[in-house]
């Protein structure tokens, strides 16, 4: 993310509401009061508790507000710079779902659009839609295009998830789960491990080791990630996010920590973001499982009422990387689940077409040669 600051003042009426681009912390969380209040959650990753503890990461918030002057639906946007067109940017709404009111996400929508248009380094806007209400998909889309989106083919974000309902209880819930989960899971009281909450920024860069092998190992480079922001935030919130560690009882220091697993709450649901682990073959145990279930268990113990493990391929796509981690989630969950859908407005065609071009080959040139990325 960028702290690319937003034009300021924009404000546009539409119908019944009001949508304004909201740059104080303070107004935003009066926002996700309101939106809160009505069961619809923000993403992580945008709500102004993240913005406090990471200033690195300051995303821009798009408001729709009723007459009443209450927040009825909100957009996150990540702001992408261009590598290409200096000063330029896109922003991207993700993990986009239902509103509160009728009418409050086709105005956010319009604000959005209008907001690509009027602000000039603005290249293109996109809008990643988050259901599994396929009904939310078909009416959100035909609003997008209504008002001059149209569908992405190169998509970022996972169209498909595997998907746990955590209305049973916990017992229940561990149950459910394929008999070799839950043998891996009752491992961990076998051997010399111990599942903790990572809690000290002390282990921050043994994370960053962590996330860097298991990239490595599937011929790809993590993105960094800023681990003591999220360590602060599982201490203040411990709600919203939770970041668990296995660690070997028979070693000392930031090497003990064998494996990670992040979960991150967007209002209804749990997201299984982020893992990491270690080659400890001597341990003679998968090291994810006892992981994945503490997320699920709280997960379900925070009130979401189902776990989104985080993106799955589809069998049968051919030299996949990422089979053998979609295989884990399935000791999981056998029910997929469609999700995302993406779309895109592009607002200056020749310069979005060359610097969408540009990131297109230089992900073609990262999946040949990884060292790159």
């Amino acid at each position: 993310m960028s702290r690319v600051a937003p034009v300021p003042g924009f404000s546009l009426p539409h119908r019944n509401h009001t949508v304004r681009l909201v740059t104080d912390v303070d107004v935003r969380a009066a926002c996700e009061r309101d939106l809160e209040a009505a069961g619809v959650g923000i993403p992580l990753p945008y709500r102004s508790e993240w913005a406090a503890l990471s200033p690195r990461d300051v995303p821009w918030f798009l408001a729709a507000y009723d007459d009443q002057g209450c927040c009825v639906c909100g957009l996150g946007l990540r702001i992408i710079p261009s590598r290409v067109w200096p000063g330029s940017l896109a922003v991207r709404a993700e993990r986009v779902g239902p509103a509160v009111a009728p009418g409050a996400l086709e105005s956010a929508l319009h604000g959005l659009a209008a907001l690509a248009r009027r602000d000039r380094r603005i290249l293109w806007a996109e809008l990643a839609l988050f259901s599994q209400d396929q009904g939310f998909h078909r009416s959100a889309g035909a609003t997008a295009r209504a008002v001059g989106f149209r569908p992405r083919r190169d998509a970022d974000s996972y169209r498909y998830t595997l998907a746990i309902d955590l209305a049973p209880d916990e017992e229940a819930l561990f149950a459910s789960l394929h008999a070799t989960a839950r043998r891996h899971v009752r491992a961990v009281s076998k051997r010399p491990v111990a599942v903790r909450l990572i809690d000290t920024p002390d282990l921050s860069r043994r994370l960053e080791v962590l996330l860097g092998e298991s990239f490595a190992r599937r011929g790809s480079r993590a993105r960094p990630k800023d681990w003591p922001a999220v360590i602060r935030l599982c201490q203040t919130h411990p709600g919203l996010s939770r970041l668990v560690g296995l660690f070997r009882t028979d070693v000392a220091g930031p090497e003990s920590l064998v494996a990670f697993a992040w979960g991150r709450r967007h209002g209804d649901h749990v997201e299984y973001a982020t893992a990491g682990s270690a080659r400890a073959p001597e341990l003679r145990m998968p090291l994810g499982y006892a992981l994945a279930w503490d997320l699920i268990a709280w997960a379900k113990r925070s009130g979401a009422t189902w776990f989104d493990f985080g993106g799955v391929t589809l069998p049968g796509k051919a030299e996949d990387p990422l089979a053998g981690i979609s295989d884990f989630k399935r000791y999981f969950s056998d029910r997929v689940a469609e999700v995302g859908t993406e779309w895109e407005l592009e607002t200056r065609f020749l310069p979005a077409r060359v610097a969408r071009t540009a990131r297109a080959g230089a992900r073609l040139l990262r999946r040949m040669v990884p060292s790159l990325s």
